[in-house]
């Protein structure tokens, strides 16, 4: 049975982690000029938790940077769940360092891409170009691609060893979007 010291100092971290993390947003929002929402060439339904977290969002410059090639569609599927500062495609794309990028969605193969520091895709040459700018790169919890389970422990440790490597880049998975906007 935990004791009032135990459960006092298990409030007092609480707040303190909860201050932090506070502090951290605010130094980013201070910082951030532009937000750009990166779309993969294909269309993924764990993009409508991203517009739901967007919604909430207000009076913020967010960019929609769209990957795909024959992005009209795409474009106008998105400027219904969301209204977007602007909607541009990867040749349009500019970052300074004081911009971030967050990636709602990204596939394995492209960490892996990544952490070998390979710029052979769409998602590759923007985070290069990110790199080369200082600007900050988040990916969302939730889009990242799962493991089954099934696959040979050796192969999950190497997967797992590739996105420590992109966080040795600087690259941070954050929750939501509250940990940065």
């Amino acid at each position: 049975m935990p004791n009032r010291k135990d459960e006092l100092e298990l409030i007092i971290k609480k707040v303190i982690k909860r201050v932090l993390e506070e502090q951290k947003k605010i130094q980013i929002q201070e910082k951030i000029k532009n937000t750009y929402i990166v779309f993969n060439e294909d269309w993924d339904n764990r993009y409508y938790f991203l517009f739901e977290e967007l919604n909430k969002i207000k009076d913020k410059n967010i960019y929609a940077v769209l990957l795909n090639e024959d992005c009209s569609v795409y474009k106008n599927k998105i400027e219904k769940l969301y209204t977007f500062t602007k909607v541009i495609k990867l040749e349009e794309f500019l970052c300074e360092e004081e911009d971030m990028v967050i990636f709602p969605v990204i596939k394995r193969d492209e960490v892996i891409h990544i952490a070998s520091c390979l710029s052979d895709t769409k998602t590759t040459k923007l985070i290069k170009k990110c790199f080369e700018n200082g600007t900050e790169i988040y990916i969302l919890k939730y889009g990242i691609e799962k493991l089954t389970g099934k696959e040979p422990e050796k192969y999950k440790q190497k997967i797992l060893n590739y996105y420590k490597e992109i966080f040795e880049f600087d690259i941070e998975i954050i929750e939501n979007l509250k940990v940065v906007m």
